[in-house]
């Protein structure tokens, strides 16, 4: 190698002995460590040892390696300087098709925070439709239709109140039947919140990529518990399985009854026997798998319009979230380079520093 050699074109792994075992014996004092931090590294070599060697000044290799060392652990150019710039790469190859990483922080919002968001207007719309079949509009028309019935001389009301009462509730032997069940199916609304929230849940899970990616991952676990059963195990067999492993099965609950309850019906869906089960599993996977795909494409193609893969960047136009994700895996990708960048100078200046005294 010549000292006029690019050290872009300079791979201190490839035929120059340069492996990880030299470097870890070459590198091996009680002050240093090459995948540490480096800026700990140089405060630490720079410190006082008990069994000091003889100063020398300019010749010495530790000198010469730690100015290499400093060189290739300054900000985030510290991985450029021996490996190119490979940062903007890590987040699109081609500019259109992003890691999963940079989706997942595209999706800031949660799937229970989606799902709380819009219970109330889902609400509001059960409550819109139930009013609707019984003839009453807004909440003003349902009051004076409970004034109307609950008067004891309707006649005497205010024709205000009267003339907001829809026709099906004056001189109607059915009217207070009606209106009771009105109230029944109002009740069943609030009743009914946990129901419509987890139905919301469910629906913001399918399609957010950070939930679906760690769903094909437990049903992975779910399907090799499965293939561990004996040949000839039946539901009670996948029941106790599951039973016996809740947490890989999606079941939250605490309570033995409880969780007893819930690993029966899921072994009742999964099938009557081990084989059934198994391809019932087998068959979640693909549709998920299916699904994790679109949910690529799309949030690819959503994040792609903000990307410039000229400057591998983000744009200024971008959406914060995108903007700050990048800067975060730059940077995590950037201490990684550049502890490896500071442990390979150290090893440089050690070899061409001269007095090693």
């Amino acid at each position: 190698m010549t000292m006029g050699t690019s050290m872009y074109g300079f791979n201190p792994y490839m035929n120059t002995g340069l492996n990880a075992d030299f470097m870890s014996t070459a590198t091996a004092n009680p002050y240093t460590n090459p995948y540490a931090d480096p800026y700990s590294q140089l405060a630490a070599l720079q410190q006082p040892t008990a069994d000091t060697f003889q100063k020398s000044e300019g010749g010495s290799g530790l000198n010469s390696g730690l100015k290499l060392a400093a060189v290739g652990g300054v900000g985030a150019g510290a991985g450029a300087y021996f490996f190119g710039d490979k940062l903007g790469t890590t987040f699109t190859k081609d500019g259109k098709t992003f890691s999963d990483d940079i989706l997942k922080a595209f999706q800031t919002e949660t799937p229970e925070q989606i799902a709380k968001a819009k219970l109330p207007e889902v609400l509001t719309g059960k409550t819109q439709e139930i009013l609707s079949r019984y003839h009453i509009n807004n909440a003003e028309q349902l009051q004076a239709v409970q004034q109307y019935l609950t008067a004891e001389n309707p006649s005497a009301l205010s024709e205000e109140i009267k003339n907001l009462v829809p026709e099906q509730y004056k001189n109607n032997p059915n009217a207070h039947r009606n209106y009771l069940k009105l109230q029944s199916e109002l009740g069943s609304t609030v009743i009914g919140q946990e129901q419509a929230y987890n139905s919301l849940l469910a629906e913001a899970r399918t399609g957010n990529l950070a939930y679906q990616t760690e769903h094909l991952t437990n049903l992975g676990k779910r399907k090799t518990l499965l293939e561990g059963l004996a040949k000839d195990a039946k539901t009670d067999q996948i029941k106790d399985l599951i039973a016996k492993n809740p947490a890989a099965f999606g079941i939250e609950k605490t309570a033995e009854a409880e969780i007893q309850a819930e690993a029966k019906t899921i072994a009742e869906r999964l099938g009557k026997d081990k084989t059934t089960a198994v391809n019932t599993i087998t068959n979640d996977i693909k549709a998920v798998e299916t699904n994790v795909g679109n949910l690529r494409k799309t949030l690819n193609d959503q994040v792609a319009v903000h990307w410039d893969d000229t400057a591998k960047a983000f744009r200024e136009s971008a959406p914060s979230q995108l903007k700050n994700a990048t800067k975060s895996f730059k940077w995590a990708k950037a201490g990684k380079f550049a502890a490896i960048a500071a442990g390979a100078g150290l090893v440089l200046g050690w070899m061409f520093g001269g007095n090693k005294s």
